[in-house]
């Protein structure tokens, strides 16, 4: 009797895990939450394509230098001058060896003026157009001037008149292109040579 009733005891408690169990199970296969329907779902941003895209406009030029026109004016004054201060160096000379030596016919001004003036217009316009921010190549710039100044002096010359009127007339006559020359010679070779180190 006591054993019937101990072996009826287990079959309850098994019966109940079982059930426990199937609960659990039956539990387990529902349906999990509700997935948001296709409006909720974020949105992906819409990409325009590259080819639409309108590309900036990229400048086909450097932009304008505005000190260019004022350096080139006042590069070209400063040669002219340049030539002024050479006649003005070998009349004092000339007039300093008529002192000192009373020969000073002997020497030729006319192509002095034209040597000095060579270079006192290359190195007085050279210094102020890289003042103003220009570069340029210096060597070029002296040719120049001296292809000029000494044209210059050989017409000159060749006019045969008096050694102070003829270094008059070679300041006076050479000193505007030779400025122009120089001037010229150092903007184009600045404007080939931007973005390299200065030439001088």
């Amino acid at each position: 009797m006591t054993s019937c009733m101990h072996r009826r005891g287990i079959r309850d408690a098994l019966r109940s895990v079982m059930l426990s169990l199937c609960l659990v199970l039956a539990l387990a296969q529902a349906p999990a939450e509700d997935v948001p329907e296709a409006d909720d779902a974020p949105v992906a941003p819409v990409l325009t394509p590259a080819g639409d895209l309108a590309a900036p406009e990229v400048p086909t030029q450097p932009p304008q230098d505005p000190k260019k026109w004022p350096r080139i004016l006042l590069t070209g004054g400063a040669g002219v001058a340049g030539a002024g201060a050479a006649l003005g160096a070998m009349y004092l000379f000339s007039d300093v060896r008529t002192r000192v030596n009373g020969t000073g016919a002997s020497f030729d001004i006319v192509f002095g003026t034209a040597a000095l003036g060579s270079v006192l217009v290359a190195g007085v316009a050279l210094a102020v157009h890289q003042a103003l921010g220009g570069r340029g190549e210096p060597a070029l710039a002296a040719l120049a001037s001296v292809a000029c100044l000494m044209v210059t002096a050989l017409a000159v010359s060749a006019a045969q008149v008096d050694q102070t009127t003829g270094a008059l007339m070679v300041a006076a006559i050479g000193a505007l292109p030779a400025a122009i020359s120089v001037t010229a010679v150092l903007e184009a070779t600045g404007a080939l040579s931007r973005g390299r180190a200065p030439a001088w």
